[in-house]
């Protein structure tokens, strides 16, 4: 198989100039007879700069019926799934990175057996919290809108400005256990995130040491509903339960 590279490279000059190339051998893109072959092009990306949890849309230009994208993509060296593809629209949701590096794309040309590798430039705006935890309001999707757990899976504990929201789920050789920790700061204020961890029936426990929490609503009374994003977080506790995922939705409502 022979393998492409698209790239996008932005030259300053007396004007800011931007353009596509392609070179089957990953040599330089600089041969005008490589970018003219490039049979990929990025029309646009909207948002160009989006948040943590925002879903954004690449437009791509293919010049050939027998290229195919495929659902997997790169970022920062590492695999990064992307949410759909719909003709030449590819949908993801910007992660939470300290760090937003290299992205890349992949579409394969079924004609001559070739794979291309195309580069996307967004800049993200930056949300890392560093090396600690941090919350905020939600600024992106709800995650009222994507998720009907609600009470089948999560169970609150209120001790005093303490709340706990225990997610539950068994398995047949154990039972897991998520728990979010939060500081009420009262009902329509922002509490404060101060921990969550992992942790199963057989004494194993581990806890994620920095992530940013989007709370859609607080209301004690009512409900409370978020969602904890985190850079690559994969469980020490080893077992199939503990799949690795970027974000965790939460909802719970308050018998009334």
């Amino acid at each position: 198989m022979k393998k492409c590279f698209c790239i996008n490279l932005i030259v300053f000059f007396s004007l800011l100039l931007s353009f596509s190339a392609c070179n089957e051998e990953l040599l330089s893109p600089q041969s005008s007879k490589n970018m003219n072959n490039c049979p990929v092009k990025v029309e646009s990306i909207i948002p160009k700069r989006g948040y943590v949890g925002q879903k954004t849309l690449v437009v791509l230009k293919k010049e050939k019926k027998s290229i195919e994208y495929l659902a997997t993509a790169e970022l920062n060296s590492d695999d990064f799934s992307l949410e759909t593809i719909s003709g030449d629209s590819i949908y993801f949701t910007v992660p939470y990175l300290s760090e937003f590096k290299d992205f890349y794309l992949f579409a394969n040309d079924s004609e001559n057996d070739s794979t291309y590798k195309i580069r996307i430039d967004i800049d993200p705006y930056p949300e890392s919290c560093g090396n600690s935890l941090c919350i905020k309001w939600n600024n992106v999707e709800k995650v009222a809108d994507t998720i009907q757990q609600s009470n089948e899976y999560w169970e609150a504990k209120i001790i005093g400005d303490t709340v706990k929201l225990i997610y539950t789920k068994s398995y047949p050789d154990l039972i897991y256990h998520r728990t979010v920790i939060f500081k009420n700061n009262g009902s329509n204020y922002l509490p404060e995130f101060i921990s969550l961890y992992d942790e199963d029936d057989h004494g194993h426990k581990d806890t994620l040491e920095t992530g940013l929490a989007k709370i859609d609503k607080w209301d004690l009374s009512g409900a409370i509903s978020g969602i904890i994003y985190s850079e690559k977080w994969e469980s020490k506790l080893k077992h199939p339960a503990y799949t690795f995922h970027s974000s965790y939705g939460f909802y719970y409502t308050f018998s009334k």
